[in-house]
């Protein structure tokens, strides 16, 4: 009976320490779950799943490994990502409004004219810069409708040359 108990007890613990990490979704829809640390196993975050319009205002990423993580529409306002690797992330239309440590992120993820950056620092809130993405190397994609004037007016110029 004890040793039964000691099995239960066991599976039961086991349970329920990997039934808190958090997973996120990959730009090409592969979880990755849990997430991982820069420096090596599963990051501490037990919070709610990193995926697109999720509202992680306020989580605490530092260090953690991003790479492709699609958070289109995320709300990361007040979160802390010093350290984090966010290479190949989207961040199409994410509010990172009063985010710090931006600055002290590696990779290049993308953002777009609706990612929300008010009072995102690239360092400690209010004794750091503020954080400026282009500068910092991140992606701009443009909008739909800005690459198709683009290349309406392009092609119209071709045209007109041709004449």
């Amino acid at each position: 009976m004890r040793t039964l108990f000691l099995m239960l007890f066991s599976t039961l613990s086991l349970a329920s320490s990997s039934a808190f990490a958090a997973s996120y979704q990959q730009v090409d829809g592969t979880i990755v779950d849990p997430i991982q640390r820069r420096t090596g196993g599963s990051h501490p975050y037990s919070g709610p799943n990193l995926e697109p319009f999720a509202n992680l205002s306020g989580v605490d990423l530092v260090n953690a490994e991003l790479i492709g993580a699609n958070l289109t529409g995320a709300d990361l306002s007040n979160a802390h990502l010093g350290g984090s690797d966010l290479d190949l992330a989207y961040l199409l239309g994410a509010s990172l409004a009063g985010t710090t440590y931006l600055g002290a992120t590696t990779g290049a993820p993308s953002y777009n004219a609706s990612t929300d950056f008010t009072n995102a620092y690239s360092g400690d809130f209010g004794v750091s810069p503020l954080f400026d993405p282009v500068a910092a190397g991140w992606i701009f994609v443009p909008e739909p409708s800005t690459a198709l004037l683009l290349g309406l007016g392009l092609t119209a110029l071709a045209i007109r040359r041709g004449e």
